[in-house]
């Protein structure tokens, strides 16, 4: 399978599912509102339940020390919208209630991915 990932300013590109991370790697973060940082070091798979006013999760900037990293993050039933964002950067996507979506880094810019 290939994904062709888009960034905000419209640049596309592809990778294939041989690029994705550990499929055993999974955050569970329960009920959170307000903002949760990621690191680098984080697992690939980040679930959350967006409570109350809403969740803002902040990717790690995008930088060599990112180059490579994926994160699928899901909003599993918390009843809020979750917005993911990058540190020190605006907002790159809502993910809604009982949704997820593919973020990989490039080293210089965070990318949405999307099936193709």
């Amino acid at each position: 399978m290939t994904f062709a990932a888009t960034s905000a300013d419209g640049t596309i590109i592809g990778l294939s599912t041989n690029d994705l991370i550990d499929l055993n790697s999974v955050s569970d973060n329960g009920l959170q509102n307000g903002t949760f940082n990621l690191n680098n070091n984080d697992p690939t798979y980040q679930l959350f339940a967006a409570n109350g006013g809403g969740l803002n999760v902040d990717l790690p900037p995008a930088n060599g020390n990112s180059a490579g990293k994926t994160f699928w993050i899901c909003e599993n039933g918390g009843g809020a919208n979750l917005t993911v964002r990058e540190q020190g950067a605006g907002a790159l996507s809502a993910v809604f209630q009982n949704q997820a979506r593919l973020f990989m880094c490039d080293g210089a810019n965070w990318y949405i991915a999307s099936l193709s």
